[in-house]
């Protein structure tokens, strides 16, 4: 893991703020989370996910080295860019 290749993924996760996009993480005891959310924030070490789910909303937050370890994969939806 380079700090470069940390710097390019910030760097495309950044284009996406604010957008629709699609989430798969691979959490603790192997649980998997598939939601679809808005890219809330993008920070100097982790980014941000807001899924509402009908009657309340959660912020999941992430490191960008759970997208290196595939842990966590962030799609952006059609149409959304």
């Amino acid at each position: 893991m380079t700090h470069h290749t940390i710097r390019a993924i910030m760097r495309d996760l950044k284009q996406y703020e604010g957008s629709a996009v699609s989430l798969y993480a691979i959490g603790d005891r192997n649980r998997i989370l598939q939601a679809q959310g808005i890219l809330d924030g993008v920070y100097p070490d982790i980014f941000t996910v807001r899924v509402d789910n009908g009657s309340y909303q959660k912020r999941y937050c992430y490191a960008y080295s759970e997208i290196l370890t595939q842990h966590v994969k962030i799609r952006p939806l059609e149409g959304s860019a």
